[in-house]
């Protein structure tokens, strides 16, 4: 498994450009992560996912995100979620997880792929 521009547990990208990268042969061209994100203030563009999911972001285990005043233009992948693939999952006894999108864009490959797991 790999990723392209970045595998962060941080939580929080902010004021940041991530572009032109690549996972060759897994998830998140631009981010990968495995936790609940925020991404602020940030462009994430020309990603692009080879042979996985989320070319622009991926989250493969259960966790939101939000995305606060960003971008996500010319993003790819192979498989689902061209721009986002964040992968949610209830695990029971609470709330699952969330995507939510506040002031931002996503241009070209409009394509999120979301889902419960239950």
């Amino acid at each position: 498994m790999s990723w392209g521009g970045m595998h962060t547990t941080s939580g929080f990208i902010t004021n940041s450009e991530i572009h032109n990268n690549t996972a060759a042969c897994g998830y998140g061209g631009g981010v990968s992560t495995n936790r609940t994100m925020t991404i602020r203030n940030s462009s994430i563009h020309d990603n692009f996912a080879l042979n996985g999911n989320g070319g622009g972001y991926s989250n493969r285990s259960n966790g939101a995100l939000t995305v606060i005043n960003s971008t996500f233009v010319n993003n790819q992948a192979s498989g689902a979620g061209g721009a986002i693939f964040n992968k949610l999952e209830y695990t029971g006894g609470g709330t699952p997880g969330f995507m939510k999108l506040i002031n931002s864009t996503n241009r070209l490959r409009l394509e999120y792929f979301s889902f419960p797991v239950l």
